[in-house]
């Protein structure tokens, strides 16, 4: 386990924590808002893969699950602007 301590003083010592993303999710799940944090890990691998069939056929997994009018786990357009903005820019959300 990583240092849980060291999850208060930054946001991305949290989320780059597989203990620390475990207890998020579990938070964000009695907050029935879980499909954000779910949606942020998409892009994320979505971010690091460089196949191009890989990276269309994720992307039409991330928009039809989060994005679409017909989302099966719809989020926030809030969340969508903001990651799309990190991802044209390809730079971490936290910097």
């Amino acid at each position: 386990m990583s240092n849980p301590k060291s999850w208060g003083q930054s946001f991305e010592f949290l989320i780059r924590s597989e203990d620390g993303v475990q207890l998020f999710k579990q938070y964000l799940k009695s907050q029935f808002c879980d499909e954000n944090l779910d949606f942020w890990l998409a892009v994320e691998n979505f971010r690091e893969n460089l196949d191009e069939d890989e990276l269309t056929k994720q992307a039409g997994i991330i928009v039809k699950t989060y994005v679409s009018k017909k989302a099966t786990r719809a989020v926030s357009i809030f969340v969508v602007n903001f990651l799309l903005e990190a991802l044209v820019s390809k730079v971490s959300p936290w910097t």
